[in-house]
């Protein structure tokens, strides 16, 4: 079965959730963002509820089990849901304190390496993580060939938005399919953005949120979003010691088709919905991450 959820806003959440949960004592609802897999509101200001969107039941349950597996091993925090519905893919969690990175001035300078040396050992945590521990996931094969096609489909719809020289730069690349090496698959967030990492005031990481698309994957899946936020000097620095890859450099070329798709993705995404930050940030990035050796 799969969820199948139409507009919806703070006043129908709130009426959703006192059916569903009459013991939360729903006082307040306020929007708290929308992606295309689920909307997000914040409840009672401590609350983080998720509506999911046109997605199986059996994945949200999948999701819900490895969020309780992972409580307490990737060196962050991430959601723990206590309150859930799997036949309307309701959860609810105690809202992961910091903010959205991308919701932040780009960090620079210690403030980035600090930041950086916290998501290298969180990577290698994740990374680390076996079937044992995280149940039964969707192996994902990492199909980069489709993501290119499906990306390229993306640029050709909005091309026109671009300037000149980036169009170009972005033509070049899609002009012919990349050789993709094969990979190890490891255990990957496989969502790995700045608008999922979580930050305090001091940019210190404090949490890593959205877990619905974690899988065995390529890590050129997680690197290469991180590629795409960051820059290629973070992915260097990133990948510097990074210790479940006996073949870095193929891993560092993955990673960085992964970026390009995903930059094109993110510009897409905000182009047609009107997001700017996504767009803004994909634009402030394009040059640097399509002309990378």
């Amino acid at each position: 079965m799969t969820a199948r959820l139409g507009p919806l806003d703070a006043a129908e959440a709130e009426s959703r959730l006192k059916s569903l949960f009459p013991e939360l004592a729903v006082a307040s609802v306020k929007a708290a963002g929308e992606g295309l897999g689920h909307a997000a509101f914040l409840v009672n200001d401590e609350w983080l509820f998720r509506f999911a969107k046109n997605r199986a039941i059996s994945d949200f349950e999948r999701e819900v089990a490895l969020l309780v597996s992972l409580h307490g091993l990737v060196g962050v925090d991430a959601p723990l849901p206590v309150y859930v519905n799997s036949g309307q893919q309701v959860m609810g969690y105690r809202k992961v304190r910091g903010r959205p990175l991308i919701d932040c001035p780009p960090p620079a300078g210690e403030a980035l390496s600090a930041l950086l040396d916290q998501l290298a050992k969180v990577l290698q945590w994740v990374h680390g993580l076996t079937r044992d521990t995280v149940g039964p996931q969707i192996v994902d094969e990492g199909d980069t060939l489709e993501w290119w096609t499906e990306s390229r489909g993306m640029f050709q719809n909005i091309e026109d938005d671009l300037s000149g020289e980036d169009r170009a730069l972005v033509a070049k690349f899609f002009a012919s399919e990349p050789s993709i090496d094969g990979a190890d698959l490891v255990f990957c967030h496989n969502d790995f953005s700045i608008e999922h990492i979580l930050v305090d005031s001091g940019m210190q990481m404090t949490g890593l949120i959205d877990w619905s698309e974690a899988a065995f994957a390529d890590p050129a899946n997680d690197f290469g979003k991180l590629a795409r936020d960051l820059g290629v000097r973070s992915l260097d620095w990133l990948l510097h010691s990074y210790p479940h890859s006996s073949d870095k450099a193929a891993l560092r070329s993955r990673a960085l088709i992964i970026a390009k798709c995903a930059l094109i993705e993110d510009l897409f995404y905000g182009l047609q919905t009107g997001e700017a930050k996504y767009s803004a940030k994909s634009l402030a990035r394009l040059k640097e991450i399509f002309t990378a050796p």
